[in-house]
């Protein structure tokens, strides 16, 4: 997995090898900020997180496609991809207008 840009979600976390189901081909709404990618074994690279903020005070979303089973969310950094994700829907962390 390979955290993308600059978004609080992703901040300070470093990529990470996951064995997990994979979603291809998803719509993925046009203001959503890509957060992270993973690559399938024929070397593709697929979104496999996203955030979207409003911007109007309405509700912030993350989906994380991955971390379908404990040895997944047991690796640190999508433990803690999964906290700041929480954090930041919650409001807790990063810029308000992000």
């Amino acid at each position: 997995v390979t955290p993308l840009g600059d978004h609080p979600v992703t901040e300070g976390i470093a990529p990470f090898c996951v064995i997990d189901e994979h979603y291809r081909d998803l719509a993925i709404h046009p203001e959503a900020i890509i957060l992270a990618q993973c690559r399938t074994r024929e070397g593709v690279d697929y979104p496999v997180a996203w955030a979207r903020d409003r911007g109007d005070g309405g509700p912030r979303a993350v989906t994380l496609t991955i971390g379908h089973d404990l040895t997944s969310i047991a690796n640190p950094e999508q433990a803690r991809f999964i906290q700041q994700a929480a954090l930041w829907v919650a409001g807790k962390n990063g810029n308000n207008n992000r």
